[in-house]
């Protein structure tokens, strides 16, 4: 009887597990990540170009998908799970989900954000604050399978505490206020020999100020181990902390971040957020990573 159990057991596990491929995006303003797996945990991946519903044509997703993505992406799909930037509405995951239907015909799809897409990767299906900490910053509490609360997100002017352009407008604040120390000032000043004009032109009057005030954040991980660089993101890093991290904790004290500022400066961050009392579960460069570990949970049970 034990045998028989044993066996019925193992029969409904293996009917639980999907059987069939899913297809995970990740995507952002200027590229998508894809990731196609099947029930074994086996993946293949695949980029194509960005796009956003705000400001892209709904044509233009399915051109750029039936151009460029690969053929063995659009066969044998069990679910697609798309994770976008700019899907943070009902309209905009509506036009996105009619896209990739056209593509990929009559398939189960769930379109979402791109602060799902965090929450997912460093939380799994546990509860806690997930972060995002790149070009910019934000933060959503998650219980474990929805994101019940969001942080205030006030842009690169008034906000973005702990992101990159925070850290580059910090850096340039005090390079040009004589404020950085002056073996360091001459050596912001050789690698980007930037100016007080370019600086007005291309924060006030170019589009994207932000990724122009955040590639100088660059300097800042290649000089970490200097006191007065690691006192000024520790700053920006603390900031972030106290406007966006601890009024989401409540009783939760775990954190996960994903993005390049975070991954960059992972150890400092974790310096910080344990100084804030925060527990640190994980940091991922990339959402995708993390979102390949949960969908392998989630839909084929691989631990």
């Amino acid at each position: 009887m034990k045998k028989y159990a044993d066996f019925l057991t193992f029969v409904v596990f293996f009917k639980s597990r999907r059987m069939g491929k899913i297809l995970i995006a990740d995507a952002g303003s200027t590229k998508t990540q894809w990731v196609l797996m099947d029930h074994s945990g086996e993946t293949t991946k695949c980029d194509t170009r960005g796009f956003n519903p705000n400001y892209n044509n709904i044509n233009e997703l399915i051109k750029e998908l039936q151009t460029s993505l690969l053929d063995n992406f659009k066969q044998d799909l069990e679910n697609v799970y798309y994770y976008g930037t700019g899907c943070g509405t009902e309209k905009n995951c509506s036009i996105v989900a009619n896209a990739l239907q056209t593509v990929f015909g009559d398939v189960p799809l769930e379109v979402t954000h791109d602060m799902m897409a965090a929450a997912r990767a460093v939380m799994g299906k546990h509860k806690g604050v997930a972060c995002i900490l790149g070009t910019g910053s934000n933060a959503c509490l998650y219980d474990g399978v929805n994101i019940v609360r969001n942080a205030v997100s006030l842009g690169y002017v008034l906000g973005d505490e702990g992101g990159g352009a925070d850290i580059g407008s910090h850096l340039l604040r005090d390079y040009f206020y004589g404020v950085m120390p002056a073996d360091l000032r001459e050596k912001f000043g050789e690698q980007y020999a930037v100016t007080r004009e370019e600086v007005i032109q291309k924060v006030y009057r170019e589009p994207a100020p932000s990724a122009f005030l955040a590639k100088f954040a660059k300097f800042a991980g290649q000089n970490i181990d200097n006191e007065y660089i690691r006192y000024l993101c520790l700053g920006c890093f603390s900031s972030f902390a106290d406007y966006h991290v601890l009024p989401l904790c409540n009783d939760c004290h775990d954190v996960g971040f994903v993005g390049s500022i975070a991954f960059h400066f992972a150890d400092l961050l974790r310096q910080c957020m344990s100084e804030k009392g925060l527990n640190v579960t994980k940091i991922v460069q990339q959402p995708i990573v993390g979102l390949i570990d949960y969908h392998k949970q989630v839909d084929y049970q691989i631990f």
